[in-house]
């Protein structure tokens, strides 16, 4: 099953009847077990582009295609259920409820896919993801009692409990420290790469980027390989 973007543009208003085009003419292609890496300078339009692919925002022209068939047109609702069975989101900020446990983190995914026989087995999913994120023992701490790094690891082990084909992730690593940082993008990648998920990786690390199998660059709306010079990359 493959997630497409075909011709993708986004265009947005800036006031006095301007418009800027932040995505033009986009081609994407993401499977389930890839890893791509998209970077660019801040406004370059990489969480656009995100938000696009996973279905929390429409192109201005152009489709969204899943194994070819378009999403354009499809209801809010059979939107929501699609995203909701086969795509996952880590942000920057990790977005845990207070005062609710690991356990009950990882397993709020759940609630929305409307699947009983998944829901009765939440407990046990949400245990198997934490152990998989290097949690196991942290069922039960609440996140102000745990670190950047491992309220990030509950945030990943959460994206990853239903087993959803594509993960989408915004600047993943952005509130990290530099060793912690290195630590939680090994194991998204060593995660995805195990359960076969797509991975989209924003980010303004290249060395991040460079981990993931390809990596692209967003300037002025484009989307193109990501130049290496010598040891580094030019972007």
């Amino acid at each position: 099953m493959t997630l497409s973007l075909r011709s993708v543009t986004k265009t947005i208003p800036v006031g006095a009847g301007r418009r800027v085009d932040l995505l033009k003419g986009i081609e994407f292609d993401l499977e389930p077990g890839n890893s791509v890496s998209v970077v660019g300078r801040s406004g370059s339009g990489k969480s656009s582009l995100l938000n696009i692919l996973g279905l929390l925002d429409q192109p201005t022209s152009g489709r969204v295609e899943l194994d070819g068939k378009s999403l354009i047109g499809v209801s809010d609702r059979e939107l929501s259920m699609i995203r909701g069975r086969h795509i996952s989101f880590i942000f920057q900020q990790f977005h845990l409820l207070p005062r609710r446990t690991a356990l009950e983190n990882v397993w709020t995914p759940l609630v929305h896919i409307r699947d009983r026989a998944l829901w009765r087995q939440r407990r046990k999913l949400a245990g198997e993801a934490l152990a998989r994120v290097g949690l196991a023992g942290k069922e039960d701490a609440v996140p102000e009692t745990l670190s950047g790094g491992e309220q990030q690891r509950v945030a990943i082990a959460r994206a990853l409990v239903h087993r959803p084909r594509y993960v989408l992730a915004d600047e993943p690593t952005g509130a990290l420290d530099g060793e912690t940082s290195r630590d939680v993008m090994e194991l998204l990648l060593d995660v995805t790469r195990s359960q076969s998920a797509g991975l989209v990786l924003v980010t303004h690390d290249v060395q991040h980027a460079m981990a993931t199998g390809r990596q692209f660059r967003l300037d002025q709306g484009e989307l193109a390989p990501l130049a290496l010079v010598g040891e580094g990359a030019e972007w």
